[in-house]
This record gives C-alpha cells, sequence and structure tokens, in this order.
C-alpha cells in the first residue's frame, strides 16, 4: 500500500482542492492513519477513497479482465490427452464410477481473451479418423480442403 499511498499523495498534491484545503487548514492535509486505513482530513480521505476504487477497477492495456461470462472451464481424467467441458467429464466420470466415487481430475480455466469467428475443416483420413482443423477465414479452410473423390 505504501507505493500506492505515495502514487496517490504525489497526483494529489498537483490538485487545485488539495491547494486549497491546505490552505483552509493552515497545514499540510496529508496526515496518513494506519489504524484507520486512511486520512485524518475528510478531503484527503474522500481523494484517497475515490484512488482507490478508480485502481481497483482499471484494467491494464494488454490485460483482461476476468468475468463469470469471459471464463470457461475444461476438464480431464489424468490418463486422457484432451480437455472436455462439464458435461464430457460429468458423462465419462458416471459411465466409469459408482455413485460417491471421488475421481481426480484436471481442470483448466480458461480466460476469453477474444471472441471471434473461426472455421473448421472436418477431414477424414483412412489411417486416423476423423480430424479438426481450425482457420481464421473461411478461404483458408476452403483451400486446404481435398478435392472429394466423386
Amino acid at each position: 500500500m505504501d507505493i500506492q499511498k505515495e502514487a496517490f499523495e504525489s497526483n494529489f498534491k498537483k490538485t487545485e482542492i488539495y491547494r486549497r484545503e491546505c490552505a483552509i487548514r493552515g497545514k499540510d492535509i496529508l496526515e496518513f492513519s494506519k489504524t484507520m486505513g486512511g486520512y485524518f482530513n475528510i478531503v484527503a480521505n474522500d481523494a484517497w477513497n475515490m484512488w482507490q476504487a478508480a485502481k481497483a477497477q482499471a484494467v491494464l492495456e494488454g490485460f483482461v479482465e476476468k468475468t463469470e461470462s469471459n471464463t470457461h472451464h475444461y476438464f480431464k481424467l489424468k490418463d486422457w490427452d484432451e480437455w472436455t467441458c462439464i458435461d464430457g467429464i460429468k458423462d465419462a466420470i458416471t459411465s466409469d464410477n459408482d455413485i460417491n466415487a471421488i475421481v481426480e481430475i484436471d481442470c483448466l480455466e480458461v480466460i476469453e481473451i477474444s471472441n471471434k469467428p473461426c472455421f473448421a475443416l472436418l477431414a477424414f483420413g483412412k489411417r486416423h479418423g476423423t480430424e479438426v482443423k481450425f482457420f481464421d477465414t473461411k478461404e483458408e479452410a476452403i483451400e486446404a480442403q481435398e478435392p472429394a473423390n466423386d
């Protein structure tokens, strides 16, 4: 909190409110109480509280705020290679275990950075079965398609 307090005080001292309040009181108004977690002067304390609230809401450029709507969870059993959604893991656990079984699983929390459409190409390989490839544009997916055998 000392770094926050120093940054606040440095910026607050540049304001007209600070200069006026100091002139009215006849002294520096930035006397901080560690016990109260704020300033003795009500004007300085209100400004400090607003600073704290603004800092808490600020999201730095390049960072994404974690919310319920942009956070997704994926799961897999220890011997699986791929992640699945909650329904997939429920199906796997209930089909292989008794009621009240406790099963250790890996959990992955993903925060959505961008949500843009992409294009999936379902490809079938004789040796490897169905494969899914993803592309940013429909044109890229079309270009990657294998010619159909008529």
